[in-house]
């Protein structure tokens, strides 16, 4: 580790600063003997030759130490200058280091901010679930009461198929209340259908949410993990810059030992090759620290990928709960507007039950006013009905009095006959009864053309006159002419075949319709 290697670098100082100080102590030594030697030469200056060339060697010694101290001094500085610059990378991957701390530590702050979005928008999608939940009820509600109000309208339907014969308002009434029943159950289909699909959403949006809830939690793991790491090799890091900086200030306490130092030593160039491998040391601790840094830098690469991951799942969610709020306002809307479609349906129902209603009493009471009519007509008429002189049909509207031409009329003629006169009086009277009917006398004849002495040109004018002549009659009898009137049809309303004899008989005829207001 960087501590070990800096504790042998220390070592080595030490081991270099106690051969620095046997060294000074040779240098002195040598210092000394120079100057005895100098002594002796400056006694003996005079003396020989010989003393001469041993001065000329111990100078030319003293030369060669200054020369090999003076390299040796080269040598120490560009070692210092490797340590310093060696110093400095490692002072800079430091920095480095610190800030991916930081970065770190604002990726870690940004992971928590996106977790507590990712479980504020799995609040929302909770409530949004809620609030669905409740919408699935309202739907509910609502499509008990269309079941209801179907079964009513059913009822209705029924009633009115009752009445159908009776009444045709009756059978509009119920062809509409049927159409708007049939829209009302496809708006109820169509409100199940999309609440079936937003559950479906949801769930789906639900469990890709605990999906990403499980990874975020993972990544916070992995984040906690890489800033123990960060924070450990940082703090060695730390240690091994300030273990430098003591090394620097022992190698400049051994510069300027070696600076004050007169001669060379051999020691001295072991000790320069001892600081060259304790800067090498250096260097291999510095590269291993920066494999350190870019472990860490991937680690935060890989961080903020996690991170980038995680923002675009909160964001798909949020998208997804955006969707649902939406799902959930079109669902309520529906509600809404089933609601307003159930209610105006309801209105409907009871204006139509009351329009039924008063169609059913209205058709009771006609009917009874009609039956009243026919029993009346037969018991006042009853003479005539007997013999056969007259028939009693009843209508929607009244009653249809059917009197034979041979019993008011002459063949060809428009004369009331004496005897059909007493049929006549009975009808009077019975029409006398009821003021508020009106009466309308119809003529028919047979298919025969009238004869050439026959004062009609035709049949239409010969079934327009018998009619004339039993209004006028009727009238003579007291019933109002205001309400009464007459028409003639000749042989074109027949009753039967104008081929043979009894169905010209039928065909030739009087009838009186009887309306009632």
């Amino acid at each position: 580790s960087v501590q070990a290697t800096l504790s042998e670098t220390q070592g080595e100082l030490e081991t270099s600063q106690a051969e620095l100080a046997q060294t000074q102590e040779q240098l002195e030594t040598t210092q000394s003997e120079l100057g005895e030697t100098q002594g002796q030469l400056q006694s003996a200056q005079g003396q020989g030759e010989e003393v001469s060339a041993a001065r000329d060697a111990r100078d030319a010694q003293v030369t060669q130490l200054e020369g090999d101290l003076d390299s040796a001094k080269a040598r120490q500085a560009e070692t210092e200058e490797d340590l310093t610059a060696a110093q400095a990378e490692l002072s800079d991957t430091k920095t480095a280091l610190s800030d991916t701390q930081a970065q770190l530590a604002t990726v870690q702050d940004e992971l928590g901010q996106t977790q507590s979005q990712l479980e504020s928008t799995q609040a929302d999608l909770d409530e949004t679930k809620e609030q669905l939940q409740a919408t699935d009820a309202a739907l509910t509600d609502t499509q008990a009461q269309l079941q209801t109000a179907q079964s009513e309208l059913s009822g209705t339907r029924d009633q009115l198929q009752t009445v159908q014969g009776q009444e045709q308002e009756g059978a509009a009434a119920r062809e509409a209340l049927g159409t708007q029943v049939a829209q009302l159950e496809g708006d109820l289909d169509s409100a199940k259908t999309t609440l079936s699909e937003t559950q479906g959403q949801l769930a789906s949006v639900q469990d890709e949410l605990g999906q990403t809830k499980t990874e975020l939690e993972t990544a916070q793991a992995e984040l906690d993990k890489t800033k123990a790491e960060l924070q450990t090799t940082g703090d060695q890091l730390s240690s091994t810059q300030t273990q430098l900086q003591t090394a620097q200030n022992e190698l400049s306490d051994a510069q300027t030992q070696l600076q004050t130092a007169q001669s060379e030593n051999t020691q001295l160039q072991e000790q320069q090759g001892e600081t060259t491998n304790s800067l090498e040391t250096t260097q291999t601790e510095l590269t291993q620290t920066q494999a350190e840094l870019q472990e860490a830098q991937t680690a935060l690469a890989s961080a903020k990928e996690t991170l980038s991951q995680t923002q675009a799942q909160l964001e798909s969610t949020q998208a997804e709960l955006s969707q649902a709020q939406d799902q959930y306002s079109e669902a309520s809307s529906s509600i809404e507007k089933m609601s307003q479609e159930m209610a105006k349906a309801q209105t409907e129902l009871t204006t139509a039950r009351g329009q039924l209603q008063a169609q059913e009493d209205a058709s009771q009471q006609r009917s009874n006013q009609l039956s009243a009519l026919q029993n009346r007509a037969s018991a006042e008429l009853q003479g005539a009905i007997s013999s056969g002189s007259v028939v009693v049909e009843p209508q929607s509207n009244g009653l249809l009095l059917r009197v034979g031409g041979g019993v008011l009329f002459r063949p060809g003629q428009a004369g009331i006959r004496s005897a059909g006169r007493p049929t006549l009086d009975e009808i009077a009277e019975f029409l006398k009864s009821y003021p508020d009917a009106t009466v309308r006398v119809e003529g028919h004849t047979d298919n025969i053309p009238v004869g050439s002495k026959s004062p009609w040109p035709t049949n239409w004018e010969l079934s327009t006159a018998r009619a004339a002549a039993a209004v006028r009659y009727l009238e003579s009898k007291g019933v109002d002419p205001q309400r009464i009137s007459a028409s003639g049809y000749a042989e074109y309303h027949p009753l039967a075949d104008n081929a043979t004899r009894e169905g010209r008989a039928q065909n030739r005829r009087i009838e009186i319709v009887v309306a009632v207001p």
